[in-house]
């Protein structure tokens, strides 16, 4: 076994860096909970709150986020207004390990895209419409947290699709 795989992180415990992201990426994966689940958030949110935790040198950058928390905003089915996060950040800071925890955490199945293998729009797009569209054979399995690294490398393909279709 790789030394990379037996220590990796596997909770939120493991994990090394700025709790305040940590929490704010766990925070922003239950703001589904009403809309996957049928159920409110749990209490994480009032233990987001009230930390009071010094900022020290961010291994991400966070923006419109002050004191750790998301806004509340959902729209009438209860899925929050920003669908996607975003987590940057130079390479091997934990970007990729933390959206799996916090999926884990919350009780999703992760199914991970390497945007660097197909570098167009239009095959990640394929690729994003067969996980959306497949359904389970079992209606107890997870829910599916899709996770897009190196999306950075993406551009439009020479057949004139955009990135935005």
């Amino acid at each position: 076994m790789l030394w990379v795989d037996k220590y990796k992180p596997k909770s939120f415990i493991d994990l090394v860096g700025n709790d305040n992201v940590n929490r704010t990426v766990y925070q922003w994966v239950k703001n589904w909970d009403k809309c996957v689940f049928g159920t409110g958030r749990n209490a994480f949110k009032s233990a987001i709150s009230s930390s009071n935790e010094t900022k020290s040198k961010n291994t991400f950058q966070t923006r419109k986020i002050i004191d750790g928390s998301l806004p509340d905003q959902n729209d009438k089915w209860g899925r929050p207004i920003k669908k996607i996060l975003l987590i940057s950040g130079p390479p091997g800071v934990g970007k990729t390990t933390i959206a799996n925890i916090a999926a884990l955490h919350a009780r999703y199945k992760t199914i991970e895209i390497n945007a660097s293998d197909d570098r167009t729009a239009s095959k990640i797009k394929s690729q994003i419409m067969s996980i959306a569209s497949a359904q389970s054979i079992t209606e107890k399995e997870a829910p599916k947290l899709l996770i897009i690294d190196e999306i950075d490398g993406v551009s439009s393909s020479k057949s004139g699709d955009e990135v935005n279709n």
